[in-house]
């Protein structure tokens, strides 16, 4: 309903499904390889895992435009639009 309200265009509700089961199935992925992996001096194989994804992501926010899209639009929808941001579709790529 909120997207509706927000005036942002809906998805095809098959692709939604399609993400919704590959968020899923990595999550199932990434714990049944932290469950049986054999790591050398306990090294926990999640934290690394954790680290390797926080600067990928730290990567995307601060070093691409995409990132300062996202960091726009988040401060201010309307500046954004008036700078030629495609506001709708950066809010849909996020959530």
């Amino acid at each position: 309903m909120g997207k509706r309200r927000a005036g942002v265009a809906i998805g095809n509700l098959g692709l939604v499904i399609a993400k919704l089961i590959g968020v899923a199935g990595a999550s199932f992925g990434i714990v049944a390889i932290c469950n049986h992996a054999q790591v050398p001096h306990g090294l926990p194989l999640a934290g690394v895992l954790v680290v390797i994804a926080l600067v990928i992501l730290t990567f995307l926010a601060k070093r691409t435009t995409f990132g300062r899209h996202v960091y726009a639009v988040g401060g201010s929808a309307e500046a954004a639009r008036r700078a030629g941001i495609n506001v709708p579709r950066i809010r849909i790529l996020v959530s």
